[in-house]
């Protein structure tokens, strides 16, 4: 297991000084939601919802004498100690290689216990706010010139000519690699230009994002905009901003899906009836490009459980 706090990485499972005793990370807790009405039999199911995961988790301390004891002692009080709104990245190991990583705050008391000289159990609870599991390791996903005209002319001439164009292409998203225990994943997108009405849309869910309203959003040359949906499906946590900072949602058109756009999992039940696979095809459109155009998809691989 590794700790990132504050910035600084913790090995917290090194075998020798800190070896980890329990955890069991499992599945997110659910809670269906339903309403029933005067007179009626039984409820109506609404759906449901995971709500935030607890974990418990216990490490033996044992350092080689007292001094380097107390330095393990005040090593886990480091990573754990309260901070505002950020939380430790805590990376789970499993065989084959798998990560599995989880943002927590500690919840409760950091207790020390089982105390014999020079060794003792660490042991705490824990709370992810979010509590999908997910794998450290960013995907990003590019959409630019080269993938709508299939690559540059052979042969080509230097310097490169760079003129304007359409900007329509499409590229293929296997989110989690098909798993189907993946949770919902909301991307970040950044829209580089120039480019002049970009619209990303899934075409696997049916959503968009579109910034054609108003005229239109019309990016230059090293300008740039990030559209950040990673705050779960909350429309006030969404944000759309410029390289500068300030918001562009005026650009919004009013058929966007905001809210709701995301990465469909493999088993998810889309608007048309079918069972996804797990498969996003992402189509990228917008005026005024050129070669310097980039639209980049970030996302995490994200899971309910392992």
């Amino acid at each position: 297991m590794t700790a990132v706090s504050a910035g600084q990485t913790y090995n917290l499972n090194d075998g020798r000084e800190i070896r980890l005793e329990m955890y069991d990370l499992g599945m997110a807790p659910a809670r269906r939601l339903w309403q029933r009405a005067p007179g009626q039999n039984g409820r109506t199911n609404l759906g449901g919802l995971t709500e935030p995961r607890f974990v418990d988790l216990a490490w033996r301390l044992t350092g080689r004498d007292l001094p380097a004891f107390f330095g393990l002692r005040e090593t886990i009080q480091t990573i754990f100690r309260l901070r505002q709104n950020q939380p430790v990245q805590l990376i789970f190991d499993f065989p084959g290689g798998k990560q599995r990583a989880l943002d927590v705050y500690l919840d409760g008391q950091l207790l020390f216990s089982e105390r014999k000289h020079i060794t003792a159990l660490a042991s705490g609870s824990f709370v992810a706010d979010d509590p999908r599991l997910y794998d450290p390791t960013q995907r990003s996903v590019t959409f630019n010139l080269l993938d709508t005209t299939g690559g540059l002319p052979i042969p080509f001439t230097v310097p490169i000519p760079i003129g304007q164009d359409a900007l329509n292409t499409i590229q293929a998203i296997t989110y989690a690699g098909g798993s189907r225990l993946a949770a919902v994943e909301y991307p970040v997108i950044i829209i580089g230009g120039p480019l002049t009405s970009p619209v990303v849309e899934n075409l696997t869910t049916g959503e968009r994002i579109a910034l054609t309203a108003n005229g239109g959003l019309a990016l230059a040359a090293g300008e740039f905009v990030t559209v950040d949906l990673s705050g779960g499906s909350r429309r006030d946590a969404k944000t759309l901003r410029n390289q500068d900072g300030s918001s562009v949602s005026q650009y919004l058109s009013t058929d966007s899906d905001l809210a709701s756009f995301h990465l469909a999992y493999a088993g998810e039940l889309l608007a048309s009836g079918d069972y996804s696979d797990g498969n996003n095809l992402i189509r990228v459109t917008g005026s005024d490009a050129n070669l310097l155009t980039l639209v980049e998809l970030r996302y995490y691989d994200r899971y309910e459980g392992i």
